[in-house]
C-alpha cells in the first residue's frame, strides 16, 4: 500500500520523501511513484480497458503520470536534488484482480506497448 500524499500539506510531503527515499512508495492523484535498485518508477492505472489501448492511448496516461510527478519535483526541490540522476521509469497498467495487466512502459520519451498486449489488439482487430 502506498502513502497518500494528494494533498501535498507539507508535513504529509516530508513524510513521503522520507519514505520514497527509504524504498517505500507514495501515491498522489493516482500515480504510484517509488525508487527501486538505483531507477524511480512512476506507474499509473490506464483509462482504457486493454482491449481498447491504442499506443496514443497508452502515451497519454504516461504524459499524466509524468505531469503529477513533475509537479511532485517543483513542490519539493530538495526532492529532486537527491534524485536528479536516478532513471526515470514510467509504467501504465490495469488492474485485474488482485493483480495487473501491463500495458506499456515509457523512458519519457519512447512508449512501448507491452508486445503481448499488441498483438492481442492487432489480431482482435483483424478478426
Amino acid at each position: 500500500m502506498s502513502f497518500d500524499i494528494t494533498d501535498c500539506s507539507p508535513q504529509r510531503l516530508d513524510v513521503g520523501i522520507q519514505l520514497l527515499l527509504e524504498g517505500q512508495s507514495v501515491e498522489s492523484h493516482g500515480v504510484h511513484i517509488y525508487i527501486r535498485s538505483g531507477t524511480v518508477h512512476v506507474g499509473t492505472h490506464s483509462s482504457w480497458a486493454p482491449e481498447n489501448v491504442t499506443e496514443q492511448y497508452a502515451r497519454e496516461d504516461v504524459e499524466r503520470a509524468a505531469s503529477v510527478f513533475h509537479a511532485l519535483l517543483a513542490a519539493r526541490p530538495d526532492f529532486a536534488a537527491h534524485i536528479r540522476s536516478l532513471p526515470v521509469r514510467y509504467g501504465v497498467g490495469y488492474p485485474v484482480g488482485q493483480g495487473e495487466v501491463a500495458i506499456c512502459e515509457s523512458d519519457g520519451v519512447t512508449v512501448r506497448l507491452d508486445p503481448y498486449l499488441a498483438r492481442y489488439n492487432d489480431n482482435s482487430r483483424n478478426a
